[in-house]
């Protein structure tokens, strides 16, 4: 992520990452001037009011703890620090909530680990998502940690995981399509960033 902004001056850039490969993906860009491999279910090493903007990018997805979490973040942002958080939503969470406990209970996939303070996620390969939220229970979440929601965007309005829906994702008119409607109609997309002020 820091690729994309590395042109912006006078920033410093830290990064706490789960998995190794992409911590060294992280190293081999040269960006960061800090890199930890940290799982956010049981520790977060950073003092208060030391960050001016923390991007979660696709993470209270996968914990357990996401409140305490976004409360800790707050904690640790300076004022008037921005959080940006880009996470899926859904229409019916509960179903898919309900839908996931049920697979993961027929096909336990010793890969994958559902993260909690007690799981073994150095033995992993892939998380296993916990939390599905809808467009309100996200930024309700986000509201009661303390932060001010200043502003919504939606982007997909279907998952890429399908196939088709990444060929589709190749084609300029359908990627203006889709940006206009998420854009206007957040609630309707799949996937939404939300920036939130301290």
């Amino acid at each position: 992520m820091a690729l994309f902004c590395k042109d912006l001056s006078g920033i410093d850039w830290f990064g706490l990452e789960l998995w190794p490969s992409e911590l060294e993906q992280a190293y081999q860009a040269s960006v960061y001037s800090g890199l930890a491999q940290v799982n956010l279910a049981s520790q977060l090493p950073l003092r208060s009011g030391v960050a001016d903007v923390i991007i979660l990018n696709e993470i209270l997805m996968y914990l357990d703890n996401s409140s305490a979490l976004l409360r800790d973040f707050y904690e640790i942002l300076k004022s008037p620090g921005l959080l940006f958080v880009y996470n899926p939503i859904y229409f019916t969470p509960t179903i898919f909530s309900t839908l996931k406990r049920m697979g993961r209970r027929l096909h336990k996939s010793p890969e994958a680990v559902a993260f909690n303070a007690e799981s073994d996620w150095k033995r992993a390969s892939r998380a296993s998502r916990i939390a599905f939220y809808s467009y309100d229970s996200l930024i309700s979440e986000i509201r009661e940690a303390g932060f001010q929601v200043i502003h919504v965007a939606g982007f997909r309005l279907f998952r890429n995981r399908i196939r088709a829906i990444r060929k589709l994702e190749n084609y300029e008119s359908y990627r203006q399509i889709i940006k206009k409607i998420a854009g206007n109609h957040p609630r309707l997309a799949s996937e939404i960033l939300i920036v939130a002020r301290k």
